[in-house]
């Protein structure tokens, strides 16, 4: 039961009306009590429905990605199973897991409406904009993806909001040694490493090599902001992605890094 309000109501009242006061300010507090319980739980129950349409989404759209070309590969699945593990997701969530993922490699699954969805029931971008790189990650886990997968990753970008895909911002990124636990692919590159880990930095922290030291900075504290794990949680990431989430800002700090120590910054 909540008493917040009732004591502070009452409080406030003694002071300006005495003994009447009180009993007046405490009804008030009363009613503010119930409608903050009510808002709450109605948040609770919003942030649990966010979390399993998100939960759902990742794994079935996973799913009608690695079936895009045909078949699914050995490395889609376990790049399937790496997310799985990193959720540390126990048996029975598992299975349901991997039952949205079978679920959307069905002709008959609907993207578009697994995608609105998710769109009006999770509204924070940066929580769909994680939702997206996860689903790139699977396009590009067997090496450069078809046309046709690109135009998939395209259309899906779109029916989130956020326009076309910039496929070199992309690659520049996967081409990283962030990316490599996930294929070997793409460890047998042929540029020069120390310039093409710089032009990852730069991808990952979203601005141009000749950025200065402040727009630099400030970059790198808007994509810490926008992806602090508990920020994420309270918006509707589920529990079980919190690792990935720290991965996230600690693949940040490493291309901030990278790059404070390429152009000398201070700090």
């Amino acid at each position: 039961m909540n008493w917040l309000g009732k004591i502070l109501g009452a409080i406030f009242g003694y002071l300006l009306l005495g003994p009447v006061g009180a009993f007046i300010g405490f009804l008030i507090g009363h009613y503010f009590d119930k409608g903050l319980s009510r808002d709450w739980r109605a948040h609770v129950r919003g942030r649990g429905a966010t979390q399993q349409v998100f939960f759902d989404s990742v794994f079935s759209v996973m799913g009608n990605i690695a079936k895009a070309d045909g078949r699914v590969s050995e490395r889609e699945l376990q790049l399937a199973r790496n997310v799985m593990d990193q959720m540390a997701l126990k048996d029975e969530r598992k299975h349901e897991a991997m039952r949205q993922f079978n679920e959307g490699k069905k002709p008959t699954f609907s993207l578009d409406e697994t995608l609105q969805l998710l769109r009006t029931t999770c509204r924070e971008q940066h929580l769909l904009r994680l939702f997206l790189e996860m689903q790139v990650q699977i396009a590009y886990v067997d090496g450069m993806p078809k046309p046709h997968v690109k135009e998939l990753l395209q259309h899906i970008s779109q029916q989130l909001g956020f326009g076309g895909i910039n496929f070199a911002h992309v690659e520049a990124m996967l081409y990283g040694p962030w990316r490599g636990q996930q294929s070997q692919h793409y460890q047998r590159r042929t540029t020069q490493p120390g310039a093409a880990t710089l032009t990852e930095a730069y991808a990952i922290l979203e601005i141009q090599s000749n950025a200065d030291e402040v727009e630099v900075k400030r970059a790198y504290r808007r994509k810490m902001n926008q992806n602090h794990p508990d920020k994420l949680l309270a918006k509707g990431l589920p529990k079980e992605m919190i690792e990935m989430a720290t991965a996230k800002t600690q693949q940040i700090k490493a291309a901030y890094e990278q790059i404070k120590q390429a152009r000398g910054f201070s700090k």
